[in-house]
């Protein structure tokens, strides 16, 4: 809960703020029993460091994540489609845009096959086709960032309607 309430706090530009509760909340992501804390938290944090625009720092907090998911939760496990998404995002800050696409590409194929956690799914579906779209955008692949753009738009609109969420995707595909 402290890493969830440090990405929020960090997402609004409180980085200070939001490192000082990621150090508090490090002692207790050790030693928690649940094995999905720990990844969830270097990946939240990566997330606040990408915001920040310090991509360098943010990059092994995301690898980390995804080491520990895939260590931890296998190949269908949703937590590692996002721990993907993450570190796909500081690739693409990073400009190692063949990696970025390799981890976003994996994080879309795990969300959309069937399996527990539909919702959350349904919502990376969306997300991954969004970030598949802005590293194609990077590499000059047009068409292809247009399909993942469209991709990501028939989800949204499937999931929120007319929404913000949709707008937003709208403005990536234009």
């Amino acid at each position: 809960t402290m890493c969830w309430i440090a990405l929020q706090i960090g997402y609004l530009g409180r980085y200070e703020e939001a490192e000082q509760l990621y150090v508090r909340a490090e002692p207790l992501m050790m030693k928690s029993f649940v094995a999905s804390d720990q990844p969830l938290c270097l990946a939240y944090r990566g997330n606040t460091e990408h915001a920040r625009g310090r991509d360098t720092v943010a990059l092994p907090y995301a690898e980390e994540a995804v080491r520990l998911r895939d260590q931890r939760g296998g190949v269908e496990n949703p937590g590692l489609a996002h721990a993907l998404v993450s570190l796909g995002r500081v690739q693409l800050g990073l400009k190692r845009l063949d990696e970025a696409e390799r981890n976003v590409s994996r994080s879309l194929a795990i969300v959309q096959k069937p399996g527990q956690d539909a919702e959350f799914r349904a919502w990376w579906v969306g997300e991954s086709y969004e970030w598949l779209g802005l590293i194609h955008l990077e590499q000059k692949r047009y068409a292809d960032a247009r399909k993942a753009f469209e991709g990501a738009l028939e989800r949204r609109r499937l999931l929120f309607g007319d929404s913000i969420t949709v707008a937003n995707t709208y403005r990536e595909l234009g």
